[in-house]
């Protein structure tokens, strides 16, 4: 057995920032006199100028083996490896070539741990897979009830091809996947999707792939309700995203009913929920019978991604929210008073974990938004032609989206914006007289709100 006077040291750095770097790791690297890792972890911590020797890791494995023998003659030899070493790393080599008692592993955090995190999803249970430069075994990749999965990809093994090849394995179209990319950099991308759309969507390589055989719900037999972790770049969105509560353990138990706190019964998932029962302030709101209009016209789908824009008190994103249990609604309001209201009133209403504020004027806050179905516009402010354009790279093919209007100029401005794009949209507008019967003595008189324009248009196929 071989002798060896200092040691080796296996650092895992985690998935890439240096946030999620231990501690004992780090300080074993600042204090590295021989240092191994690959070319992208050397450029961020080696020290060349103090005299730090150091070897990249590339496909001569022997003559990394080399360099660290002959540093260990002389020190301690620190070997970054990302993620976890545990997992696929130099680690492996190492203890086919060195005695083994002579390493010392401090372990990181790997990036299915990260991307599990991320979707608010267990992973105890999970089966993990690489495709990066190997294909699994069938069986690893067969569908079973209950299966999940965690995959690292590369260029050739994508996000594309290995939803691809799983659908080729029997796993049902509807089967959940999440691709997770950039983890930890602040471009980092958490995009949730069924496994049919993974198939349609344009390839994402050299990231973490996660499957699962049931569709997310709140009942915690998945990402929790599409999750507390957005499919947003931070430092991408020009307006502050701003987090939703948790739900208390009352409404989580009754995701169907729930009562609020000013409500003398209780509200369903029916459309039409009663004006009164929206904490309103001095904002502006959709009401009841518009709301049911619109949401109807939109056609929201269970596990819908919907938008929606000038959400003003969230009134409409409230009721979306409760149309699409299994999906996500992000309200686009500037006004902190009104974004401060939909926070109250998703709470109210029990669908906090489903709601996603960013507090900006649109189309500021919307270019890291995750692809969506469903498109609500209440307020545009002068940008609606803009906004428009922004959905339209977002919608997907068969999505609708839904528009209020109460000036004929913002109207026109919508039908010449759909005009414009007549090839790739369907469009119809109605008008809406709301009247209301009011007693006044003995009579019964008419009392009218606002006339609405509603215009709706679906993304041709």
């Amino acid at each position: 057995m071989e002798t060896l006077k200092y040691r080796i040291i296996v650092a895992g750095i985690g998935p890439g920032s240096p946030d999620y770097m231990v501690p004992a790791a780090r300080k074993a690297i600042e204090g590295a006199k021989y240092l191994v890792g690959g070319r992208r972890a050397l450029s961020q911590y080696a020290k060349t100028n103090s005299g730090q020797q150091t070897c990249a890791v590339t496909r001569d494995i022997d003559g990394v083996m080399t360099f660290v023998r002959e540093g260990l003659d002389k020190d301690n030899v620190v070997v970054m490896v990302s993620g976890d070493p545990g997992y696929f790393s130099l680690l492996d080599a190492l203890r086919h070539t060195f005695d083994a008692n002579r390493i010392d592993v401090i372990p990181g955090i790997s990036s299915f741990q990260l991307a599990f995190s991320r979707l608010a999803l267990p992973w105890h249970d999970a089966q993990l897979l690489s495709f990066h430069g190997r294909v699994p075994k069938e069986s690893d990749l067969s569908y079973a009830p209950g299966k999940k999965l965690g995959m690292l990809t590369d260029v050739q093994h994508n996000s594309k091809t290995i939803a691809e090849t799983l659908l080729a394995h029997g796993w049902p179209e509807s089967a959940f996947y999440a691709i997770c990319a950039r983890l930890s950099y602040e471009d980092e991308t958490v995009e949730r999707m069924t496994l049919q759309e993974a198939a349609e969507h344009a390839p994402v390589g050299s990231c973490i792939v996660v499957v699962f055989s049931q569709p997310p719900s709140q009942r915690g037999d998945g990402p929790e309700g599409r999750g507390d972790k957005q499919t947003l770049s931070a430092s991408a969105l020009r307006g502050r995203l701003c987090r939703q509560s948790r739900q208390s353990p009352a409404q989580q138990s009754n995701q169907n009913v729930v009562t609020s706190a000013g409500a003398k019964g209780k509200v369903t998932t029916m459309l039409g929920i009663p004006d009164t029962e929206f904490h309103r302030g001095d904002v502006p709101m959709t009401k009841e019978e518009v709301r049911i209009l619109t949401i109807a016209k939109a056609r929201i789908r269970p596990d819908a991604v919907v938008y929606d824009i000038g959400a003003g008190t969230g009134s409409l994103t409230i009721e979306a929210a409760l149309q699409a249990p299994q999906g996500t609604v992000y309200a686009i309001e500037r006004k902190p008073e009104a974004v401060a209201l939909i926070h109250e009133n998703a709470d109210i209403f029990g669908v906090a974990e489903r709601v996603h504020v960013i507090e900006a004027e649109a189309p500021d806050g919307m270019d890291a938004l995750p692809p969506c179905d469903t498109v609500l516009i209440g307020g545009s402010g002068s940008h609606l032609a803009a906004i428009l354009d922004v959905v339209d790279g977002k919608l997907r093919k068969g999505g609708r989206i839904a528009l209020n209007f109460i000036t004929v100029q913002t109207l026109m401005s919508a039908i010449e914006w759909l005009r414009a794009h007549k090839t790739a949209y369907n469009y119809e507008t109605i008008h809406v007289q709301v009247n209301r019967l009011r007693q006044v003595g003995p009579y019964d008189m008419a009392k009218a709100e606002n006339p609405i324009y509603i215009v709706t248009a679906e993304k041709k196929a």
